[in-house]
Parts: structure tokens; sequence; C-alpha cells
């Protein structure tokens, strides 16, 4: 393990981090904010006079399951860490960032810890209603009484079946889930057979009804 020197770091402002767009921090052992780049500036909406001095926590919207204070055990171990925060801006709005952690050295010494962060809120919030519309969806056909299957047309693997399914074919969802539709026919005959008309179906329609 590194060594750690705890005492006030001097930071100077190169005029290549400034220019860097994804925000860039640095704290002290103590999680005090010492150095604040123009791309924090524009993610935070904090100019530098404003946080420099201040304790890194007062920008995290909500509980996260990495604490700073387990980032700042992990990164001074010499790990580099990498976390999606949930974070607050200065004018309320919540922030997805990716940031990762690594040790600040001086001298062969930890003196801090760097944070470089990228704002990912419009992905995040994306994949979010996207897990809702899946959720929904699977909720909605699952109560169906016909029997239904997502197939990757490609390999004719289930990506997922509905209770129908279970009660039609004598499988659980287990047993079909992650094999080829080949499970259902009698033979490899009927299956190629249903490949040549399916497939088809698949590639116009993006569904294929029997």
């Amino acid at each position: 393990m590194m060594k750690m020197r705890k005492k006030p770091i001097s930071i100077q402002s190169d005029i290549i981090l400034e220019n860097v767009r994804d925000a860039i921090m640095v704290t002290d052992l103590d999680g005090i904010i010492v150095y604040w780049n123009q791309g924090a500036e524009e993610v935070y909406g904090y100019e530098a006079d404003e946080v420099i001095g201040r304790h890194a926590s007062f920008l995290t919207a909500h509980y996260q399951e990495t604490s700073p204070a387990d980032l700042r055990v992990q990164v001074l171990n010499n790990e580099l860490e990498r976390n999606l925060w949930h974070l607050k801006a200065k004018d309320g709005r919540e922030l997805w960032v990716d940031a990762i952690s690594t040790p600040f050295i001086e001298n062969g010494e930890v003196v801090g810890i760097i944070g470089v962060g990228k704002e990912v809120t419009r992905m995040v919030q994306a994949n979010q209603e996207l897990e809702a519309t899946k959720a929904q969806l699977e909720k909605t056909l699952a109560s169906l009484f016909e029997a239904v299957f997502y197939v990757d047309p490609k390999t004719r693997k289930v990506l997922f079946c509905n209770a129908a399914v279970e009660t039609m074919f004598g499988y659980s969802t287990e047993e079909i889930v992650g094999t080829t539709t080949q499970i259902l026919h009698i033979d490899q005959d009927a299956y190629d057979r249903v490949g040549e008309v399916g497939e088809p179906m698949l590639e116009k329609n993006g569904f294929a009804r029997f």
C-alpha cells in the first residue's frame, strides 16, 4: 500500500486540464475539494470559488451504494474505481455522472483523490424508461391466455415466454428461456419447416404468428 501524507495540496491549474470537457475534481484525504476545472463548472453549475474548500459530499443527491467514505478506502488502496453517481447540480437538477477515481500522488505518497466524470443523465434516464416499458410489456404479455415467445430471429433462442407457454407445453420458464425453440418441436424436420416459414415473417414484420 502506498504511503499517505495528510497535508494541504498545492494544485497548479494546468491549461490542459482546463480545456478537458470532462468534469475533473480533486479532493484531499478528508474529502475537501481543492481543484475544480471548467468541465466541472459546466456539469454542476458551480464555479471553482464556490466549491473549493467544501466537502465533496454536498453534491450527493441521494443515498449511494458506494459512499464517499467507501470510495476513499478503495482509492487509497490504490484501486482504480469507476462508479455511477447520482448527484445534484447548483440549480437543483439531479444528474447521473459516470466517474473514475484514482489516487492523487505527490513524491510517491497519496495526498488526495482525483475524480474524472462525464454526465450520462440522458443515457441513464433512457435506460430507466426502456426497463419500465419492458417490465410493463412483460406484465401485459404474462396475463394473456395465448402462448407468447420472444425469440432471437438469428439464433432462434427464446428470450422470454409468458405463463401460457408453461401451461401449454409443460416446461417451466427457466427450462425454456435461453434454449432454442427446437425443444418444442417433434423432430428436426418440423423445426426446420417452422424456420423456413417463420424467419421471413420475422424479418418482414418483426413478429410471426402460427
